[in-house]
This record gives structure tokens, sequence and C-alpha cells, in this order.
């Protein structure tokens, strides 16, 4: 990949949250992984996580896994030919590993694959306060401590489109989810759960909150943020936000946007994620 299509990446996904792009595999290499994904997906019908290390790939060469094995390697390759590490460090500021490689079948359903939620947020039966004070401290402080935050490559195997599987991302709701974090690791407001985006909003209607988050993050994205979440209080869903793309299309998105999956009415969505976080 180019080192200009790799900053225009790069930029939007810092300033707008996500990016799309057509064509992500050139054509051979789309055909060839394809049809290794949706083999092995539809044998297992689950998620199915690949190796990336040495001791992930001697695992499945002793579980027999071949297929796994030799399709990471493929999956891999691919990814170093096309600078994702580049990519997702320079969007992170420091240089970024390889955490998770994996795919996914989402059987058709009337069901949201997910509803809108971040990565980062607290959830009432997430576990300890403790632990998601160091995983925020983490992700919003530069400290030499790996991050929860994530910059993730999310390749369609499908085609979607909303209502039928499309990934929806809220526009700069990544620096409001940071903001609100920083706000709370540094114990300036206090916590409660704000993984769904209805409890987000829930913070959002203090004025003395959004007063504290205007000091990272501009106004302006602020009330659009407001605005374009709006839908979440009559419990109802939009599409203004999905990314509806072709197969072998890639969404890149910061993991703090709020987004959700939606339902694969039409029939089963099939996808490949690479995700990458930032290094000790």
């Amino acid at each position: 990949m180019k080192d200009e299509i790799i900053n225009k990446i790069s930029n939007e996904v810092k300033d707008r949250g996500a990016f799309s792009i057509k064509n992500f595999f050139d054509e051979k290499q789309f055909n060839s992984i394809s049809n290794s994904l949706f083999d092995l997906a539809n044998k297992e019908k689950k998620k199915i996580l690949f190796p990336i290390n040495l001791k992930q790939f001697l695992i499945k060469i002793i579980k027999f896994e071949f297929k796994k094995f030799q399709t990471s390697k493929k999956l891999i390759n691919v990814s170093n030919k096309l600078k994702l590490k580049k990519i997702a460090s320079n969007i992170l500021g420091k240089e970024a590993f390889l955490e998770t490689l994996d795919c996914y079948l989402s059987k058709k359903s009337d069901e949201q694959i997910l509803e809108w939620h971040n990565d980062i947020g607290y959830k009432q039966d997430s576990g300890s306060k403790k632990n998601f004070f160091n995983e925020a401290l983490a992700t919003v402080k530069e400290e030499n401590k790996a991050s929860s935050r994530g910059i993730k490559f999310f390749v369609h195997l499908t085609d979607v489109r909303s209502n039928n599987g499309a990934l929806g991302i809220i526009p700069f709701s990544h620096k409001i989810v940071t903001a609100l974090t920083k706000l709370i690791a540094d114990n300036k407001i206090d916590l409660n759960p704000y993984w769904k985006l209805k409890d987000l909003r829930n913070y959002l209607e203090s004025k003395d909150i959004r007063e504290k988050i205007i000091e990272f993050v501009s106004k302006d994205q602020l009330n659009k943020f407001i605005d374009y979440s709006k839908f979440i209080n009559i419990n109802k869903d939009t599409y203004d936000f999905d990314y509806q793309v072709e197969k072998n299309s890639a969404v890149i998105f910061d993991e703090l946007c709020v987004h959700r999956g939606s339902a694969p009415t039409k029939n089963d969505r099939l996808v490949l994620r690479y995700l990458y976080r930032r290094k000790k």
C-alpha cells in the first residue's frame, strides 16, 4: 500500500474514527482467502481464532489443525504487504502489534449482531472497578503499559447493506469516549456504566460533564455526537452511519468509536478481523 494511501487512512481514522476502502485484497488474494475462510466457517460455524505467534502455531500443529496454520500464514503475509501494522501505528501514535486475527460467521437473523456500544466503556457486569481503571489509564494516558485501545481492520467476505449486516459507526464518537474516559480516570467525574450508547448519553445530560468534555474536544464535535446519537433515546435504530459495502471491502476503525453490527436479515455474514494494539 502506498504511503499517500496509508496517510489518508490514518488521518481519516484519527479525525472521524473510521475509513472504508474497496478492493482491499487483490482479486487473486481475495479469492484464495475467501475460499479458505468460507470452508473453515461452514465446518466450525463459530468464531475462528487464527495463530499469530510461535506458541499458537505449534498448538495448531499438535492439534493437526493444518488448515488454520496455513490460512493464518497467508493472512499475516498479506497484512505485511498491505502495511496494516504501519497504518495502526500511525493512528495510535506508537508502534502497534497484531493482537488478534479471527473471522466469524453471523447466521441470517432478525437480531442485531451487536448493539450500539464502545469497547472501553464500563459495564455493570464487566468485573471490578479496579480492573476497569487499570485499562482506562492504559488507554487514555501515555504510560508504559499495554493499551486496551485497538485499531480494527474489518474485512467483509460478503456484501452488506443496512439491516443486512452493515457495520454502523458514529463519526467523532471515539473522541467523546476518550474524553469521558480521561475524566473518569482522573477522578474528575464519577464512574457509571457507559459501554452502551444509551448509558453514554446519560453522562452527557449533565451540563457540568459536557463543559468538562469540551476541554478535550471541540464544542462542534460534541454537539454533532449528541445530535447523531439522539435516535437511541426513542429506542430506534438508525442506518445513517452504516458502511454499506461490497465483499472485499474493509472498514478500518478505532475501537473507541460507538458502533454496532446490524441484523443480517437476508443472508449470512462472514467477516475477517485484524486487531492491532499499542505496544508496551
